[in-house]
């Protein structure tokens, strides 16, 4: 799937830009609030029309205002959860479930009691909405759109209107319909740890214009991400796999994607059911030492070798080393006195003591 969107809107005093390429797997749309992220949303799904440009959806034209085409919502093939759910509220969650089939006679690929299943909604199917908490109503907006059969699932701040507690409960059924289903996502999101669980692919957006595409660890170490983020020690997102686990010391295993040659793992607190899967290490600049020889005897049970491509001065007495980890980022926040005392220099090949690791 490639989802090609080149479109401009002028909304009032807002003029709003934007251009890039989405392929398979979950692509974030992020940015400050008011960025105009949901407007894109909006426009690729064909409920508000662009000024000018063109939505292309798997070689299907969707909207060319050149060419005169701009195919209504209903004929995109995509599937939208809103911020607020939008249940059907004289339906219960059953008849919200199976709409696109009943009403619109499309049904689904998705076996609808596995969906079920997945997202937990198997004592809900005869309630209404007004008896569903703001998680539920989501969890079956999600289903409901799933079940029109979309070619993309397009999700507009899904965890948004949601307190911390909801949004963790939410957050597992969201990573479970990314993982099991065929099916590409491009969510919005003005919330960094939403993006770093979520998503493969990052669209920076500021302004009414992208700024920045890439992938989520790429993205998160550049500048542009770093200074949206301000004073934030947000780190990097690094992609790896449990290799093991000492049930002795409840310590795992990962090897951080990169060059074979070079292994160096990772031990992280996890539980030994994720051996052999793909995991995100989340790092944080401030939790990372550094060191010209790999330590013999620290407390510290991860060191990996980097090479320094860039020390920049970050005011405060600090700087920030953006190092090299096997193709990977990592960025390291130290004080300017230590660089200077280590005499770090660009190019330069050092071990990255970490203090603390996460999964993102």
């Amino acid at each position: 799937m490639m989802l090609t969107v080149d479109i401009k809107k002028t909304l009032g005093k807002f003029e709003l830009s934007a251009s890039f390429e989405s392929a398979y797997g979950t692509t974030a749309i992020f940015g400050p609030s008011g960025a105009g992220k949901s407007s894109i949303l909006s426009m690729i799904a064909g409920l508000t029309t662009p000024d000018s440009g063109y939505v292309e959806l798997d070689d299907r034209v969707l909207f060319d205002s050149c060419g005169g085409i701009n195919h209504p919502a209903e004929r995109r093939d995509i599937g939208m959860v809103f911020q607020d759910a939008r249940l059907f509220p004289n339906m219960n969650v059953h008849k919200n479930l199976t709409y696109a089939e009943w009403a619109g006679g499309r049904r689904s690929r998705i076996n609808f009691d596995h969906l079920i299943s997945l997202l937990g909604l198997e004592t809900l199917l005869t309630r209404m909405p007004s008896y569903l908490s703001g998680g539920e109503k989501q969890r079956v907006a999600i289903g409901r759109a799933l079940l029109s059969d979309p070619k993309i699932l397009l999700l507009d701040e899904p965890l948004a209107s949601l307190d911390i507690k909801r949004r963790q409960r939410l957050l597992p059924f969201l990573k479970a319909v990314r993982d099991e289903f065929n099916i590409p996502m491009l969510f919005v999101s003005h919330e960094p740890d939403d993006v770093k669980q979520l998503a493969d692919h990052l669209i920076l957006v500021e302004g009414g214009n992208v700024i920045e595409a890439g992938s989520v660890s790429g993205v998160f170490a550049g500048d542009r991400m770093q200074n949206m983020l301000g004073d934030r020690d947000l780190g990097v997102v690094l992609n790896a796999k449990i290799t093991g686990h000492d049930q002795e010391y409840m310590l795992s295993e990962a090897i951080i994607d990169g060059d074979l040659e070079m292994l160096f793992p990772v031990k992280i607190s996890l539980d030994s059911t994720k051996i052999g899967k793909p995991v995100r290490l989340h790092l944080r600049s401030r939790d990372i030492a550094i060191a010209l020889q790999k330590p013999i005897q620290s407390s510290l049970q991860n060191s990996i070798a980097v090479r320094i491509m860039e020390i920049q001065d970050v005011g405060g007495g600090q700087v920030r080393l953006q190092c090299d980890c096997f193709g990977q980022v990592v960025l390291a926040q130290i004080t300017r006195k230590s660089c200077e005392e280590l005499n770090l220099q660009e190019g330069q090949s050092v071990f990255a003591m970490i203090k603390s690791v996460a999964l993102a």
